[in-house]
């Protein structure tokens, strides 16, 4: 067995971080690839036997085991400007969200949100 105070205590406390950082990335690989090889072990077993992998899975489960589908992302497009101030151009609103001052004070001057239409 390796004695691990020996091994680690010339170490300083960074370079521990980063032996940990890297042993937790081996490990996981190592469970990974462990996983990986018991799943061919069973698939194998299963055809072997001439059952399919499927049918294991739902017996042992009661049902189909659920897939997780990755989705995208739904990339959202920017919504049509609706409103615009007819003295600065730069000012514009969607008619979305959080009513912009310079409508409310438009409409405070009692004009109406219909003038500002695009």
């Amino acid at each position: 067995m390796i004695d691990f105070t020996k091994l680690f205590s010339p170490l300083s406390l960074p370079e521990l971080q980063q032996a940990q950082t890297l042993l937790s990335h081996e490990m996981d690989k190592r469970r990974e690839q462990e996983r990986d090889r018991l799943f061919e072990e069973f698939a194998a077993l299963a055809r072997a036997r001439g059952i399919a992998i499927h049918e294991v899975v739902r017996r042992t489960h009661g049902h189909a085991a659920p897939v997780k589908r990755i989705t995208a992302k739904r990339v959202r497009r920017p919504a049509p400007v609706k409103f615009r101030h007819p003295d600065q151009k730069d000012l514009t609103w969607t008619g979305r969200g959080k009513t912009p001052t310079w409508v409310n004070a438009w409409l405070k001057q009692g004009r109406v949100l219909a003038e500002l239409a695009v």
